[in-house]
């Protein structure tokens, strides 16, 4: 009665197999490298797009940044220290108190994402103080 033509299945190659696969990075990965495990995400595509640019473009900036004659996406994960993170912080606030602190939220995004896959076990970030418009304000 119906005719149907199945397409033929075609076998990824292995090249194709290692793209599809999701790669969890290592313990020793980089910054950039956590960066770019969740730029790929599923959790970043659920961001809307405009998000998405923004937490791009953060992202650009807070691994560019110079801390102690290196940028921070070239420390491996464990090597990162809290002076490292603070100095970065007080690099941004350079840009703003907002702007650092938005930042400062972006790079959380992708720590929280890879503690999820057990590349990082304790989130430094939560160790730098962040700095409200208020308290700026009672300082002046």
């Amino acid at each position: 009665m119906y005719c149907h033509i199945l397409p033929e299945f075609k076998k990824p190659t292995k090249e194709e197999r290692k793209e599809m696969k999701l790669i969890i990075p290592k313990q020793s990965a980089t910054l950039k490298e956590i960066a770019d495990f969740y730029l790929y995400s599923d959790a970043f595509k659920r961001l809307k797009s405009r998000t998405q640019k923004d937490y791009e473009t953060n992202l650009t900036f807070v691994l560019d940044t110079l801390v102690e004659s290196k940028t921070l996406g070239d420390y491996k994960n464990k090597n990162i220290k809290v002076r490292h993170l603070t100095d970065a912080y007080n690099q941004w606030l350079q840009s703003g108190i907002r702007t650092a602190n938005y930042r400062k939220s972006v790079l959380s995004a992708c720590w929280k994402h890879s503690m999820r896959y057990d590349v990082m076990i304790h989130n430094q970030l939560q160790e730098i103080c962040i700095i409200s418009l208020l308290e700026a304000l009672n300082a002046l």
